[in-house]
């Protein structure tokens, strides 16, 4: 092997990443997450084979140190390193946009530092960005896909009898391959998943409610409907401790406990278009509850 070492190589990766501007502290990332960073695209194989007497392990860790360095020399959000991140939506994964292009609404089990209603409006991707980070969230990367956290087990692994999931036998991820999820929140599982490569299925009407917030009220509402906002809820969703709780078949893409009694009409517009769950037609609310 050369003299330099795989270490070395890795000093070396610091100064090349830097050039590109990519970094800084966030959220905690595993290996596999910043060695899968795009800005290093085929650069483990490469350095795999030019160093090819030193374990892919000691690779991974020479390539994720040196990213991490570049990272806190560039300040710049380690969550836009491990993906090219979605910056012309409106708020953050999991946050509902209250409908006034600005303000944006955090999920209900947030405990992050920010308050529940934050605005992202009129930001540039740099301060989304650092918005997001201060907030502990992260905007969706491009192409994404919301996925069902009400599924019990992530993508690939298999529930046993004793309601543990296993994963598959190709899972290389940082995390046990046995794990119950059933008292996990919403958040909790989106985290696990992050840090330990794997994703849950993805929601049946993601692409269906894309679709509609293309084309107007039309897509949530039928032809001739009256739409009531008097009530606290959507249609079909349960009036429950002063929050609004969706139905078990509910598939939208946002968050299944909302509090969405003081939204105003244009806001609660804005969460059936944004969420595929359209408030009751007026022939319809008398025999709705609130």
């Amino acid at each position: 092997m050369r003299a330099m070492g795989v270490w070395g190589a890795g000093r070396y990766l610091v100064a090349w990443c830097s050039a590109f501007h990519v970094g800084a502290r966030g959220r905690e990332y595993s290996t596999a997450d910043l060695v899968g960073a795009p800005i290093l695209q085929g650069l483990l194989g490469a350095l795999a084979k030019d160093y090819g007497d030193e374990p892919v392990a000691a690779v991974e860790r020479a390539l994720e140190g040196a990213l991490r360095l570049a990272a806190e020399k560039e300040n710049v959000a380690l969550s836009d390193v491990v993906c090219e991140r979605d910056y012309s939506q409106a708020c953050p994964q999991g946050w509902a946009d209250l409908g006034d292009g600005a303000t944006c609404m955090a999920p209900t089990e947030y405990e992050g530092p920010c308050p529940q209603r934050t605005s992202f409006g009129g930001l540039t991707p740099a301060a989304k960005s650092a918005t997001a980070v201060r907030c502990s969230a992260e905007f969706p990367c491009v192409d994404d896909y919301p996925q069902d956290f009400g599924q019990l087990c992530p993508v690939g692994w298999a529930l046993d009898y004793r309601h543990d999931c296993l994963a598959p036998d190709n899972y290389t991820g940082p995390c046990e391959g046995r794990k119950k999820f059933g008292t996990l929140t919403e958040l909790e599982k989106r985290h696990w998943g992050v840090a330990c490569g794997v994703a849950w299925p993805p929601r049946e009407a993601a692409k269906g409610a894309r679709l509609a917030r293309t084309r107007g009220l039309g897509t949530v509402y039928g032809v001739g409907c009256l739409v009531d906002y008097s009530g606290h809820c959507p249609r079909h969703w349960a009036w429950d401790g002063g929050l609004c709780r969706a139905p078990p078949a509910y598939a939208g893409v946002c968050a299944y406990v909302v509090d969405a009694a003081k939204f105003t009409p244009r806001q609660k517009h804005a969460f059936a278009e944004h969420c595929s769950a359209p408030w009751p037609c007026s022939r319809e609310a008398a025999t709705v509850a609130p």
